[in-house]
């Protein structure tokens, strides 16, 4: 009964992964998923941010990260480059302002205690994480490639203090 941005932002970066795969049907999987993207693009707020459900308009940057990823994903499909990479980019420079001098990224229970509050740090950090190296690999002719490198590499390494020994991911530190 709710549209969740990072829900509408996963489907269509599986449909171009499944149009890998299912060779056969790859052009209707692209054309599904690009018509998801149109819309995630059309809900994008001002100032770069998206929000997480039609009812909590709370800006999380782990939200703005999922559709930055779906928006990047689809970039070599649309014939919308101009907007699709407008997009990500105020999209990235929104989770920039998100990033903590540790370099971790503001969870979503920092911004909204009742958004995704069961939600533990590695999981909001790991799609940050994500939504700057997608757009790297994807959007490479843009400008800010760079700063999203930095960005990215700045969150890795916070995040590279969660593996323990066995390899495993802890939730956080702490």
């Amino acid at each position: 009964t709710h549209i969740y941005t990072n829900d509408n932002s996963e489907v269509p970066i599986f449909l171009f992964r499944m149009a890998e795969v299912d060779t056969e049907w790859a052009d209707a999987y692209r054309r599904t998923a690009l018509k998801g993207m149109d819309f995630i693009l059309s809900i994008q707020n001002s100032n770069g941010s998206w929000r997480v459900v039609d009812n909590d308009l709370h800006t999380p940057a782990m939200f703005t990260a999922h559709a930055v990823s779906g928006l990047a994903t689809a970039y070599n499909y649309t014939t919308n480059k101009s907007g699709y990479k407008a997009a990500i980019e105020k999209g990235l420079d929104f989770i920039a302002t998100q990033i903590l001098e540790s370099g971790r990224v503001k969870c979503c229970y920092e911004i909204n205690s009742g958004t995704e509050y069961w939600r533990p740090p590695s999981s909001d950090q790991a799609i940050c994480i994500r939504a700057f190296a997608h757009a790297e690999y994807y959007v490479n002719d843009s400008s800010k490639i760079n700063e999203w490198k930095t960005n990215r590499l700045k969150l890795l390494n916070w995040f590279d203090q969660l593996i323990d020994d066995s390899g495993a991911v802890k939730n956080g530190l702490g």
